[in-house]
């Protein structure tokens, strides 16, 4: 199946886009699509475990079966003041 992956702020420095597309197994799961980002994208690896999910639009927690056309988002931490 196909899903589509936004990376926001560090990510997207770390990753060299803010977009990207993968295709996965029917059953795949958040923790199937991270490791695909850490194959593809070795250099996010220590980023992507601190990152923030979110499945169309909605955070989610824990590991989830994803649905084909799925949009993940991965935002890291950050701060302001």
């Amino acid at each position: 199946m196909q899903v589509n992956v936004l990376f926001f702020a560090s990510m997207a420095d770390r990753t060299g886009t803010s977009r990207w597309a993968s295709t996965l197994p029917s059953s795949a799961t958040i923790e199937d699509v991270k490791q695909m980002v850490i194959e593809t994208f070795p250099h996010s690896a220590e980023l992507l475990s601190i990152c923030h999910v979110a499945v169309n639009q909605e955070y989610v927690k824990g590991n989830p079966v994803l649905q084909p056309l799925d949009e993940i988002a991965f935002f890291p931490p950050v701060s302001g003041g």
